[in-house]
């Protein structure tokens, strides 16, 4: 809406997965002007607590907690709307090259792919935990790692209704980590996460987590595990005409490990030209 011309390079073809617990809390959803409710498949009223898959206690509220999507609906719905407010996509073209040049004040980039060359003022890069910008400019050196492992327990024609606005939450098992159960549209989100070290865990605590809440893991189906970078402060996340953003740029709350909400809020003030 400012007068700029914006290429959209992605070396994903939409709709794509992402692995992602697909949380997206009502902060995170604030900070965007984009209506989600299209994409948004369950809403969150309550969670379930537990202590190293223990006895459990619900808590429940009028106002929701947060909503569930999947990383394939949601990621779609903001590229088409990114691209109805004139964005020029290009998906399916990967970025294999970024060079940064310096004129006096002034600086340009060129990012080459596969297909051609792209030159601007400006390069925003959204390329995730093991995208190229960061690698290429020296960005990102220093940061923590989690890990996690999830997979989706289905179920036709509806999830069980004790699960349909409730999550689970089971904490102290992990290092630096915890246990879920998120509900979607026709399947249960079942993962754990923990720092890198503890990375050998994940399999036996999945497997324990599910059957903790009466899951076979044996069924769990598109099980995947996928990297948390966090950032330690001081780290550059930009560097001449180049920002890192989101996973990119490690921001990732170390706390939760949810990176929904900074992914949106980073790139909104990327954007910002002040």
């Amino acid at each position: 809406g400012r007068g700029a011309k914006v290429l959209l390079l992605d070396k994903q073809t939409f709709p794509r997965d992402k692995p992602c617990g697909g949380g997206v809390t009502l902060r995170a959803a604030s900070v965007l002007d984009v209506d989600l409710s299209p994409v948004i498949e369950r809403t969150i009223h309550g969670a379930r607590f537990s202590l190293r898959l223990g006895p459990e206690f619900d808590r429940t509220f009028d106002r929701p907690l947060t909503y569930m999507t999947q990383r394939s609906r949601l990621d779609a719905h903001l590229i088409e709307r990114a691209a109805e407010a004139g964005a020029d996509l290009h998906d399916g073209e990967a970025v294999r090259e970024i060079e940064v040049a310096s004129r006096g004040a002034a600086s340009s980039v060129t990012v080459r792919t596969d297909r051609d060359a792209y030159s601007a003022r400006v390069l925003i890069a959204a390329d995730g935990a093991n995208g190229i910008a960061g690698r290429s400019l020296g960005l990102r050196r220093e940061y923590e790692e989690a890990v996690a492992l999830e997979g989706n327990v289905p179920f036709a024609p509806d999830i069980p209704e004790e699960w349909r606005d409730t999550v689970a939450l089971d904490l102290g098992g992990l290092a630096g980590g915890y246990g879920w159960v998120f509900p979607k549209g026709d399947h249960l989100n079942v993962g754990v996460g923990a720092w890198k070290y503890a990375s050998f865990t994940l399999r036996p605590k999945l497997a324990a987590l599910a059957k903790r809440y009466g899951f076979d893991e044996t069924k769990l189906e598109n099980l995947r595990g996928h990297h948390l970078p966090v950032r330690i402060a001081g780290s550059p996340i930009a560097r001449g005409p180049v920002a890192l953003v989101g996973d990119a740029a490690g921001l990732v709350d170390p706390l939760s490990g949810e990176g929904i909400h900074m992914a949106f809020a980073s790139g909104r003030l990327a954007a910002d030209p002040t």
